[in-house]
């Protein structure tokens, strides 16, 4: 299974879509660029979709002024309320928001300045070498199942 692979079958899953959000920014290849994009629209996903845009481009959203708004009716991480028994910070709090837009814009005026990666495997160390030190930081309870042939 090469790099792609495993990070479409983590996007499978509901509870680990956000770690193959940041894998494909990691990879850097930009023919992930339109699938980050699309998860740009979903609050819970659009800071680390930004994120892995700003990998695989090398775009600082805040410089180039694409930053967005936080979403209205959007709550994430403890509140205010002394009830509140969720006490976890939000993971993606230090993260800017996207301006979606400014975002399709900016990439329909760059997109070709940027060669896509045909076969991206695991044999290429660098590929594997920060997605292995980034599931390293990752709690465990979230790692993925990694195939046996892991270097």
């Amino acid at each position: 299974m090469d790099a792609a692979g495993l990070l479409e079958s983590l996007r499978r899953i509901p509870a680990k879509i956000h770690m193959a959000i940041t894998g494909f920014g990691a990879l850097g290849d930009p023919a992930f660029i339109p699938l980050v994009m699309g998860q740009m629209q979903v609050p819970e996903l659009a800071r680390p979709a930004g994120e892995a845009f700003s990998m695989l481009t090398g775009v600082d959203i805040a410089y180039q002024d694409l930053e967005g708004e936080w979403p209205e009716r959007f709550e994430a991480g403890p509140t205010e309320d002394p009830k509140d028994e969720d006490v976890v910070m939000e993971p993606d709090e230090d993260l800017l928001w996207s301006d979606v837009e400014l975002i399709q814009t900016w990439w329909e005026q760059n997109k070709s300045n940027y060669k896509t990666e045909p076969g991206i495997s695991w044999e290429n160390p660098s590929v594997w070498k920060p997605f292995k030190m980034y599931l390293k930081m990752a709690p465990s309870a979230s790692r993925p199942q990694l195939p046996s042939n892991w270097p």
